[in-house]
């Protein structure tokens, strides 16, 4: 950014948590996150259980509204995305 942007140029980082469906099908997908696939994530994974809030940023932040993504899936879609891995 220092190096290649404009004078006072902004850089829009966006990213996403664990997918939320309701409070029984996100015990289970918990349940797995944590303790069947939880010691496999590196270090760096704690920002997107954190929300970004403390990832290491040397730029002034500009808060932001809060943003919510909410979509429609088929089953076979939610299958797919939990076959991805990106939970």
């Amino acid at each position: 950014m220092r190096r290649t942007a404009r004078s006072n140029a902004i850089i829009a980082v966006i990213g996403y948590g664990r997918i939320q469906i309701s409070p029984h099908i996100d015990s289970v997908i918990t349940e797995f996150y944590i303790n069947t696939i939880g010691s496999y994530w590196d270090k760096e994974r704690k920002y997107v259980d954190e929300h970004y809030a403390n990832i290491p940023f040397p730029f002034e932040e500009i808060k932001t509204p809060y943003f919510v993504n909410e979509v429609q899936w088929t089953i076979e879609y939610f299958v797919g995305y939990l076959n991805t891995g990106l939970l």
